[in-house]
């Protein structure tokens, strides 16, 4: 089941992209340009131009998508030139923070979500760029983008290079979006080998640690399930989501999830997984990731 809706969303906290979402209609969309960047959303006041009412398109409800150019090239500021939405200015000085991955990392504000949420749990996953700044009245700001493959890579290479600050990675797979996976912590499945203390983050959501206890129990694998992360050799974190849609009956289920392994102090992600259930039937993500972890640690016990 392949489908793309037009969100407009307020967080009020560090939350996960497809919670607290309004959807305001269903209709095809296209991903951002190559070369292009969309705006997502932020805190700006003064951006968009008009605010995002403007960008309610007729009596349907479409969202008309906020993109532009990004502008990483001045020795002092970073510019995003959306046209007739408006220009954005953010002097390097300025920026405190700058992260990518899967969710945004911006403290309030409306996003403009253009994708159907489900996507972030598959190959065709929307990673975003966050930038945390102060106007000059000392008021902490942040915006949103999801930039598009040709800009990608550079514009975050100057971002870095321009202020001073190292990119914060929300996933494994965010950092591979952008880098070798040997620089984000590449491991295999004998890095797992001889280690047994285990820590299963899965959020606060759902019956996802419970399924995967569940099918850790089932392998008999002589782990030791620790309460908290301390003293863990083996993290296992796992986040998903469910989703329901108009006209179809069964709920359709994300997932992701990473297995790290952890000696002397440094973390090796040995397993970064992702999966859907759009059926009736089949195993959950959540079992599914604790299914290709028990393949991983036999592998790399044998």
């Amino acid at each position: 089941m392949t489908m793309a809706s037009h969100v407009l969303r307020s967080a009020k906290s560090h939350v996960g992209l497809p919670v607290l979402m309004t959807l305001l209609v269903t209709a095809a969309v296209q991903g951002v340009g190559d070369k292009k960047t969309s705006y997502v959303g932020g805190t700006p006041k003064d951006f968009p131009v008009g605010g995002f009412s403007e960008h309610i398109v007729g009596w349907t409800g479409q969202i008309r998508p906020i993109e532009g150019t990004l502008n990483a090239d001045s020795a002092s500021e970073l510019t995003f030139d959306a046209g007739r939405d408006g220009r954005l200015v953010i002097a390097y000085q300025d920026v405190m923070g700058l992260s990518f991955g899967l969710e945004p990392q911006v403290k309030g504000g409306f996003f403009l979500i253009s994708w159907d949420p489900l996507d972030q749990y598959t190959k065709n996953a929307h990673f975003l760029l966050s930038v945390l700044y102060r106007d000059q009245a000392g008021t902490e700001h942040g915006v949103v983008f999801e930039l598009g493959k040709s800009v990608l890579k550079p514009t975050l290479e100057r971002l870095e290079a321009a202020t001073g600050l190292a990119m914060q990675f929300g996933e494994f797979a965010a950092c591979q979006a952008y880098r070798a996976p040997d620089r984000c912590g590449y491991g295999t499945p004998q890095d797992l080998r001889g280690l047994t203390k285990v820590f299963v983050d899965a959020g606060e959501k759902g019956d996802y640690r419970a399924l995967i206890v569940a099918e850790l129990d089932k392998a008999h694998l002589g782990l030791e399930l620790l309460p908290v992360p301390e003293g863990a050799q083996i993290v296992l974190r796992f986040r998903g989501e469910e989703f329901s849609r108009p006209n179809v009956l069964q709920a359709l289920h994300g997932g992701r999830g990473e297995v790290n392994a952890i000696q002397d102090g440094r973390a090796r992600t040995v397993v970064a997984f992702s999966a859907t259930r759009t059926k009736a039937w089949g195993a959950k993500p959540a079992t599914k990731f604790a299914t290709t972890f028990i393949e991983a640690y036999q592998s790399g016990n044998r």
